[in-house]
Protein backbone atom coordinates (compact mmCIF):
# COMPACT_ATOMS: atom_id res chain seq x y z
CA UNK A 1 0.00 0.00 0.00
CA UNK A 2 2.82 2.44 1.07
CA UNK A 3 4.41 1.84 -2.10
CA UNK A 4 1.67 2.84 -4.50
CA UNK A 5 0.96 5.67 -2.30
CA UNK A 6 4.55 6.57 -3.23
CA UNK A 7 4.36 6.20 -6.79
CA UNK A 8 1.53 8.18 -7.37
CA UNK A 9 3.11 10.97 -5.36
CA UNK A 10 6.04 10.61 -7.83
CA UNK A 11 4.16 11.20 -10.96
CA UNK A 12 1.98 13.68 -9.05
CA UNK A 13 5.50 15.43 -9.00
CA UNK A 14 6.47 14.82 -12.30
CA UNK A 15 3.14 16.41 -13.75
CA UNK A 16 3.78 19.54 -11.77
CA UNK A 17 7.32 20.21 -12.70
CA UNK A 18 6.13 19.77 -16.06
CA UNK A 19 3.03 22.55 -15.52
CA UNK A 20 5.61 24.93 -13.91
CA UNK A 21 7.64 25.40 -17.22
CA UNK A 22 10.80 23.29 -15.66
CA UNK A 23 10.37 21.40 -19.02
CA UNK A 24 9.68 22.36 -22.75
CA UNK A 25 6.22 23.41 -22.69
CA UNK A 26 3.27 23.76 -25.39
CA UNK A 27 3.69 27.57 -24.62
CA UNK A 28 7.15 27.25 -26.18
CA UNK A 29 6.44 25.84 -28.74
CA UNK A 30 3.75 28.50 -30.06
CA UNK A 31 6.15 31.10 -29.70
CA UNK A 32 4.56 32.95 -26.82
CA UNK A 33 7.44 31.95 -24.60
CA UNK A 34 9.83 34.82 -23.18
CA UNK A 35 11.45 34.80 -26.71
CA UNK A 36 8.56 35.47 -29.05
CA UNK A 37 9.52 35.78 -32.75
CA UNK A 38 10.07 38.80 -34.29
CA UNK A 39 7.92 39.12 -37.23
CA UNK A 40 6.34 41.74 -38.04
CA UNK A 41 1.90 42.05 -37.45
CA UNK A 42 0.29 40.74 -40.92
CA UNK A 43 -0.70 43.54 -43.45
CA UNK A 44 -3.42 43.16 -46.71
CA UNK A 45 -1.68 42.01 -49.61
CA UNK A 46 -1.16 44.36 -52.02
CA UNK A 47 -3.92 44.74 -54.95
CA UNK A 48 -2.84 42.52 -57.72
CA UNK A 49 -4.25 45.50 -60.13
CA UNK A 50 -4.32 48.83 -59.84
CA UNK A 51 -8.01 50.48 -58.85
CA UNK A 52 -9.41 52.02 -62.43
CA UNK A 53 -8.51 55.86 -62.88
CA UNK A 54 -10.63 58.50 -64.54
CA UNK A 55 -9.07 59.82 -67.68
CA UNK A 56 -7.57 63.20 -67.76
CA UNK A 57 -9.79 65.82 -68.37
CA UNK A 58 -9.31 69.16 -70.36
CA UNK A 59 -8.81 71.96 -67.71
CA UNK A 60 -10.92 74.64 -68.16
CA UNK A 61 -9.28 77.86 -69.72
CA UNK A 62 -7.71 79.69 -66.90
CA UNK A 63 -9.24 83.51 -67.08
CA UNK A 64 -6.87 85.93 -66.69
CA UNK A 65 -9.31 88.75 -68.12
CA UNK A 66 -12.33 90.84 -67.27
CA UNK A 67 -14.28 88.72 -70.43
CA UNK A 68 -16.96 86.54 -68.92
CA UNK A 69 -16.16 82.94 -69.36
CA UNK A 70 -18.66 82.73 -72.04
CA UNK A 71 -16.88 85.07 -74.02
CA UNK A 72 -13.22 83.89 -73.40
CA UNK A 73 -14.73 80.87 -74.98
CA UNK A 74 -15.03 82.39 -78.13
CA UNK A 75 -11.89 84.69 -78.11
CA UNK A 76 -9.95 81.27 -77.55
CA UNK A 77 -11.87 80.05 -80.89
CA UNK A 78 -10.54 82.40 -82.73
CA UNK A 79 -7.09 81.81 -81.21
CA UNK A 80 -7.70 78.27 -82.45
CA UNK A 81 -8.59 79.57 -86.09
CA UNK A 82 -6.29 81.89 -86.59
CA UNK A 83 -3.35 79.10 -85.20
CA UNK A 84 -4.87 77.32 -88.14
CA UNK A 85 -4.59 79.87 -90.85
CA UNK A 86 -0.99 80.88 -89.79
CA UNK A 87 0.01 76.47 -90.57
CA UNK A 88 -1.77 76.47 -93.89
CA UNK A 89 0.86 79.38 -94.83
CA UNK A 90 3.76 77.85 -92.90
CA UNK A 91 3.67 80.27 -90.00
CA UNK A 92 4.80 79.23 -86.49
CA UNK A 93 1.03 79.44 -83.77
CA UNK A 94 0.88 82.59 -81.71
CA UNK A 95 0.74 82.11 -78.16
CA UNK A 96 -2.25 83.51 -75.86
CA UNK A 97 -0.97 86.30 -73.45
CA UNK A 98 -3.84 87.00 -70.98
CA UNK A 99 -2.36 90.83 -70.62
CA UNK A 100 -2.49 91.39 -74.68
CA UNK A 101 -5.89 90.43 -74.31
CA UNK A 102 -6.99 92.17 -71.45
CA UNK A 103 -5.64 95.49 -73.56
CA UNK A 104 -8.28 94.13 -76.46
CA UNK A 105 -10.84 93.74 -74.21
CA UNK A 106 -10.90 97.04 -72.78
CA UNK A 107 -10.82 98.83 -76.37
CA UNK A 108 -14.04 96.77 -77.04
CA UNK A 109 -15.58 97.62 -74.03
CA UNK A 110 -14.11 101.16 -74.12
CA UNK A 111 -15.87 100.74 -78.03
CA UNK A 112 -19.33 100.02 -77.16
CA UNK A 113 -19.37 102.53 -73.87
CA UNK A 114 -17.82 105.67 -76.12
CA UNK A 115 -19.95 104.45 -79.01
CA UNK A 116 -17.34 104.48 -81.79
CA UNK A 117 -15.50 102.03 -83.70
CA UNK A 118 -12.15 102.63 -84.77
CA UNK A 119 -8.29 101.38 -83.56
CA UNK A 120 -7.87 105.22 -82.45
CA UNK A 121 -10.04 106.14 -79.32
CA UNK A 122 -11.47 109.48 -78.32
CA UNK A 123 -8.48 109.95 -76.22
CA UNK A 124 -6.27 109.64 -79.33
CA UNK A 125 -4.25 106.38 -78.34
CA UNK A 126 -3.57 103.78 -80.78
CA UNK A 127 -3.31 99.74 -80.09
CA UNK A 128 0.80 100.43 -78.83
CA UNK A 129 -0.09 103.13 -76.83
CA UNK A 130 -2.87 100.92 -74.52
CA UNK A 131 -0.30 98.25 -74.54
CA UNK A 132 2.57 100.60 -73.11
CA UNK A 133 -0.54 102.10 -70.77
CA UNK A 134 -1.28 98.60 -69.64
CA UNK A 135 2.56 97.82 -68.99
CA UNK A 136 2.57 95.35 -71.48
CA UNK A 137 6.54 94.16 -73.33
CA UNK A 138 6.18 94.10 -76.74
CA UNK A 139 8.35 94.66 -79.83
CA UNK A 140 5.59 95.21 -82.07
CA UNK A 141 1.85 95.45 -82.48
CA UNK A 142 -1.26 95.39 -84.63
CA UNK A 143 -4.54 95.00 -84.14
CA UNK A 144 -7.94 93.74 -85.76
CA UNK A 145 -11.17 95.11 -85.14
CA UNK A 146 -14.71 93.42 -85.55
CA UNK A 147 -18.27 94.33 -84.68
CA UNK A 148 -21.36 93.11 -85.20
CA UNK A 149 -25.37 93.94 -83.94
CA UNK A 150 -25.80 90.56 -83.07
CA UNK A 151 -23.80 88.25 -80.66
CA UNK A 152 -21.16 87.19 -83.18
CA UNK A 153 -19.60 84.13 -83.49
CA UNK A 154 -15.85 83.15 -83.70
CA UNK A 155 -16.21 81.92 -86.95
CA UNK A 156 -18.53 84.97 -88.08
CA UNK A 157 -15.05 86.74 -86.69
CA UNK A 158 -12.86 85.64 -88.56
CA UNK A 159 -14.31 84.93 -91.76
CA UNK A 160 -14.84 89.37 -91.67
CA UNK A 161 -11.09 89.35 -90.96
CA UNK A 162 -9.58 86.55 -93.66
CA UNK A 163 -12.29 88.52 -96.38
CA UNK A 164 -10.52 91.78 -95.12
CA UNK A 165 -6.79 91.84 -96.99
CA UNK A 166 -5.33 94.29 -93.95
CA UNK A 167 -6.89 92.05 -91.46
CA UNK A 168 -5.86 88.85 -93.10
CA UNK A 169 -2.36 90.28 -93.84
CA UNK A 170 -2.42 90.99 -89.92
CA UNK A 171 -3.51 87.07 -89.10
CA UNK A 172 -0.82 85.70 -91.39
CA UNK A 173 1.87 88.37 -90.67
CA UNK A 174 5.64 86.78 -89.81
CA UNK A 175 7.04 87.80 -86.76
CA UNK A 176 4.41 88.04 -84.20
CA UNK A 177 4.84 85.87 -81.16
CA UNK A 178 1.99 86.36 -79.40
CA UNK A 179 -1.97 87.63 -79.18
CA UNK A 180 -4.53 88.14 -77.10
CA UNK A 181 -8.66 88.94 -78.39
CA UNK A 182 -10.77 90.66 -76.30
CA UNK A 183 -14.70 90.12 -76.74
CA UNK A 184 -17.07 92.45 -75.49
CA UNK A 185 -20.90 91.28 -75.54
CA UNK A 186 -23.66 94.00 -74.49
CA UNK A 187 -27.28 94.76 -75.72
CA UNK A 188 -25.69 96.50 -78.77
CA UNK A 189 -24.25 93.49 -80.15
CA UNK A 190 -20.41 92.65 -80.34
CA UNK A 191 -17.30 94.12 -80.04
CA UNK A 192 -14.27 91.96 -80.55
CA UNK A 193 -10.15 93.07 -80.82
CA UNK A 194 -7.24 91.24 -81.59
CA UNK A 195 -4.26 92.41 -80.65
CA UNK A 196 -0.63 90.83 -82.04
CA UNK A 197 2.64 91.43 -80.65
CA UNK A 198 6.08 90.82 -81.36
CA UNK A 199 8.57 89.94 -78.43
Amino acid sequence: MTHRFGLVLVLLGLLTLGACGGGGGVDDLLGSGPNPPTEPPPTEPPPTEPPPVDPPTEPPPTNGTSMTDAELVKALEVLDAVNAERALVGQPPLVWDDGVAEVAYQHSLDMDVRDYFDHTNPDGQLPWDRLTAAGVPYGGAGENIYWASWSATSVQAMEAWMNSPGHRDNILRQGWTHTGVGLHEGPGGSWWTQVFISR
